[in-house]
Protein backbone atom coordinates (compact mmCIF):
# COMPACT_ATOMS: atom_id res chain seq x y z
CA UNK A 1 0.00 0.00 0.00
CA UNK A 2 3.03 2.28 0.46
CA UNK A 3 4.70 2.30 -2.53
CA UNK A 4 1.59 1.52 -5.02
CA UNK A 5 4.09 -0.07 -6.97
CA UNK A 6 4.67 -3.80 -7.45
CA UNK A 7 8.08 -3.49 -7.89
CA UNK A 8 9.14 -0.92 -5.36
CA UNK A 9 6.89 -3.00 -2.45
CA UNK A 10 8.92 -6.86 -2.95
CA UNK A 11 12.19 -4.17 -3.13
CA UNK A 12 10.55 -2.82 -0.23
CA UNK A 13 9.91 -6.09 1.64
CA UNK A 14 13.61 -7.33 1.53
CA UNK A 15 14.97 -4.51 2.94
CA UNK A 16 12.13 -4.96 5.80
CA UNK A 17 13.20 -8.81 6.19
CA UNK A 18 16.75 -8.11 5.77
CA UNK A 19 16.37 -5.33 8.82
CA UNK A 20 14.36 -8.46 10.68
CA UNK A 21 16.97 -10.97 10.13
CA UNK A 22 19.30 -8.54 11.49
CA UNK A 23 17.46 -8.19 14.75
CA UNK A 24 16.47 -11.34 15.06
CA UNK A 25 18.69 -11.85 18.46
CA UNK A 26 17.16 -8.71 19.65
CA UNK A 27 13.67 -9.47 19.17
CA UNK A 28 11.00 -10.38 22.42
CA UNK A 29 9.28 -13.71 21.92
CA UNK A 30 6.40 -11.91 23.69
CA UNK A 31 6.61 -8.87 21.62
CA UNK A 32 4.51 -7.20 18.71
CA UNK A 33 6.14 -9.08 16.06
CA UNK A 34 3.77 -7.58 12.75
CA UNK A 35 3.75 -4.41 14.58
CA UNK A 36 7.60 -4.19 14.76
CA UNK A 37 7.54 -5.44 10.66
CA UNK A 38 5.51 -2.69 9.80
CA UNK A 39 7.29 -0.07 11.76
CA UNK A 40 10.09 -0.88 9.72
CA UNK A 41 8.69 -1.31 6.62
CA UNK A 42 7.37 2.35 6.80
CA UNK A 43 9.92 3.70 8.47
CA UNK A 44 12.04 2.72 5.10
CA UNK A 45 9.62 3.61 2.74
CA UNK A 46 10.12 7.11 4.75
CA UNK A 47 13.39 7.22 4.42
CA UNK A 48 13.62 6.43 0.78
CA UNK A 49 11.54 9.23 -0.02
CA UNK A 50 13.15 11.54 2.04
CA UNK A 51 16.63 10.30 -0.07
CA UNK A 52 14.63 10.97 -3.44
CA UNK A 53 13.72 14.41 -2.50
CA UNK A 54 16.96 15.25 -1.46
CA UNK A 55 18.35 14.04 -5.00
CA UNK A 56 16.49 15.90 -6.53
CA UNK A 57 16.72 15.29 -10.66
CA UNK A 58 19.09 12.76 -9.68
CA UNK A 59 16.91 10.56 -7.12
CA UNK A 60 16.60 6.49 -8.58
CA UNK A 61 12.93 6.98 -9.45
CA UNK A 62 14.10 9.91 -12.60
CA UNK A 63 16.41 7.82 -13.74
CA UNK A 64 16.60 5.68 -16.93
CA UNK A 65 18.92 3.09 -17.47
CA UNK A 66 20.41 3.42 -20.99
CA UNK A 67 19.16 0.09 -21.84
CA UNK A 68 15.53 1.53 -21.68
CA UNK A 69 13.89 1.33 -24.93
CA UNK A 70 11.86 3.77 -26.27
CA UNK A 71 9.51 4.40 -29.18
CA UNK A 72 10.53 6.42 -32.09
CA UNK A 73 7.74 8.40 -34.66
CA UNK A 74 8.10 5.09 -36.72
CA UNK A 75 6.78 2.91 -34.13
CA UNK A 76 10.38 1.46 -34.12
CA UNK A 77 12.14 0.58 -30.65
CA UNK A 78 15.67 2.44 -29.87
CA UNK A 79 17.54 1.96 -26.41
CA UNK A 80 18.03 5.10 -24.77
CA UNK A 81 21.92 4.87 -25.31
CA UNK A 82 21.94 4.96 -29.01
CA UNK A 83 20.54 9.00 -28.06
CA UNK A 84 23.60 9.79 -25.34
CA UNK A 85 26.93 10.88 -27.58
CA UNK A 86 29.98 8.89 -26.04
CA UNK A 87 32.89 11.20 -26.13
CA UNK A 88 35.04 8.21 -27.53
CA UNK A 89 32.79 8.39 -30.78
CA UNK A 90 33.74 12.08 -31.31
CA UNK A 91 35.53 12.73 -34.02
CA UNK A 92 39.61 14.41 -32.97
CA UNK A 93 38.41 17.71 -33.81
CA UNK A 94 35.33 17.31 -31.91
CA UNK A 95 36.92 15.84 -28.80
CA UNK A 96 39.32 19.00 -29.06
CA UNK A 97 36.49 21.31 -28.74
CA UNK A 98 34.70 19.59 -26.26
CA UNK A 99 38.18 19.60 -24.32
CA UNK A 100 38.07 23.43 -24.71
CA UNK A 101 34.45 23.54 -23.81
CA UNK A 102 34.62 21.94 -20.17
CA UNK A 103 37.89 23.44 -19.59
CA UNK A 104 36.64 26.53 -20.04
CA UNK A 105 33.71 26.07 -17.97
CA UNK A 106 35.94 25.00 -15.07
CA UNK A 107 38.08 28.12 -15.38
CA UNK A 108 35.25 30.45 -15.26
CA UNK A 109 34.56 28.43 -11.21
CA UNK A 110 35.70 30.22 -8.38
CA UNK A 111 38.36 27.72 -7.27
CA UNK A 112 37.15 26.07 -4.36
CA UNK A 113 33.89 25.05 -6.23
CA UNK A 114 36.22 24.01 -9.09
CA UNK A 115 38.63 21.92 -6.55
CA UNK A 116 35.56 19.99 -5.15
CA UNK A 117 34.23 19.34 -8.98
CA UNK A 118 37.65 17.69 -10.09
CA UNK A 119 38.34 16.25 -6.17
CA UNK A 120 35.09 14.30 -5.94
CA UNK A 121 34.53 13.38 -10.33
CA UNK A 122 38.08 13.49 -11.34
CA UNK A 123 40.30 11.74 -7.93
CA UNK A 124 36.88 10.06 -7.14
CA UNK A 125 37.19 11.20 -3.04
CA UNK A 126 33.48 11.45 -1.35
CA UNK A 127 32.11 14.16 -0.39
CA UNK A 128 33.49 13.32 3.32
CA UNK A 129 37.29 13.10 2.42
CA UNK A 130 36.85 16.39 0.96
CA UNK A 131 34.65 17.72 4.01
CA UNK A 132 37.88 16.76 6.04
CA UNK A 133 40.17 18.44 3.67
CA UNK A 134 37.84 21.59 4.46
CA UNK A 135 36.88 20.99 7.70
CA UNK A 136 33.25 21.57 6.42
CA UNK A 137 30.29 18.46 6.86
CA UNK A 138 29.77 16.49 4.17
CA UNK A 139 26.26 17.66 3.56
CA UNK A 140 27.93 21.51 3.30
CA UNK A 141 30.27 19.63 0.69
CA UNK A 142 27.44 18.24 -1.75
CA UNK A 143 25.73 21.07 -1.62
CA UNK A 144 29.03 22.76 -3.06
CA UNK A 145 29.27 19.86 -5.70
CA UNK A 146 25.56 20.53 -6.71
CA UNK A 147 26.41 24.17 -7.08
CA UNK A 148 29.36 23.56 -8.99
CA UNK A 149 27.60 21.18 -11.43
CA UNK A 150 24.72 23.83 -11.94
CA UNK A 151 27.65 26.66 -12.70
CA UNK A 152 29.27 24.60 -15.22
CA UNK A 153 25.42 23.63 -16.84
CA UNK A 154 25.17 27.29 -17.52
CA UNK A 155 28.95 27.72 -18.16
CA UNK A 156 28.54 25.22 -21.01
CA UNK A 157 25.02 26.44 -22.23
CA UNK A 158 26.60 29.72 -22.73
CA UNK A 159 29.46 28.81 -24.43
CA UNK A 160 27.67 26.98 -26.70
CA UNK A 161 25.05 30.28 -27.90
CA UNK A 162 28.23 31.77 -27.92
CA UNK A 163 29.29 29.26 -30.82
CA UNK A 164 25.96 29.91 -32.72
CA UNK A 165 26.65 33.41 -31.95
CA UNK A 166 30.16 33.61 -33.78
CA UNK A 167 29.04 31.08 -36.19
CA UNK A 168 25.89 32.89 -37.70
CA UNK A 169 28.20 36.09 -38.45
CA UNK A 170 30.12 33.78 -40.67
Amino acid sequence: MLTLDGESARDLAQDTWLRVLRARLSLQPDGNFHAYIMTIATNLWRDANRAAVRAGPIADNRLASLDTSMVDDGSESIALGSFVADPHTLSADDQMLLEMDLDDALSRLEPRLRDVLVSRYIAGQSAAEIGDRYGRTEQAITGWIREAIRQMRTNLDEGNNLLRVQEGDR
